[in-house]
């Protein structure tokens, strides 16, 4: 209940104000309500087998004619592969994985091979664009890179080993 005071002396009090239900109360909601023509019992599982077939089978249809024009754009945009291409791609394959093999002797000897094992890395990497690219440039600089690691694992090679012990006491004896 509300109470409004018009003046200071009077006090007025007003009803309620009746709220009427509201539709889906009633039932009367036409949203709610099945389309007109439709039962009101779940649909036919087989109409709905039959629509989700037809969904799928148009949706395939449009997957295969999307497919087709992919593959035709890729053929177009794709650069021939000659077979000089292909063998110094092998060849350079070879290489990472000789390189790589040697690294990893430098290892068991027990040589720091921190700077080769990055620069072979590195060699890969460039390999993986040069293929992916097949421009002249990019062969050349896996090629340059090939040379720079060979540099570096003779470099490990013929590094002397540092014996800390040795190190310790020439400089306690002071020369």
């Amino acid at each position: 209940m509300h109470t409004t005071s018009n003046s200071p002396t009077t006090d007025v009090t007003l009803p309620p104000k009746p709220t009427k239900p509201s539709r889906v109360e009633e039932g009367r909601d036409e949203r709610a309500r099945p389309a007109k023509g439709t039962p009101e019992e779940d649909p036919d599982p087989r109409m709905l087998e039959e629509e989700h077939t037809s969904l799928t089978s148009n949706t395939e249809d449009i997957e295969k004619r999307f497919d087709k024009r992919i593959s035709a754009i890729q053929d177009r945009l794709a650069p021939e592969k000659t077979k000089d291409a292909e063998k110094s791609e092998d060849e350079i394959q070879a290489q990472l994985e000789e390189l790589s093999q040697q690294i990893s002797n430098l290892r068991k000897e027990g040589k720091d091979a921190f700077i080769p094992s990055v620069t072979l890395r590195l060699a890969r990497s460039r390999f993986a664009v040069s293929k992916a690219t097949q421009e002249q440039r990019d062969y050349a600089a896996v090629h340059s890179l090939l040379q720079e690691v060979r540099t570096e694992i003779e470099e490990v090679r013929n590094e002397e080993e540092l014996s800390i012990k040795a190190e310790v006491e020439r400089l306690a004896r002071g020369s």
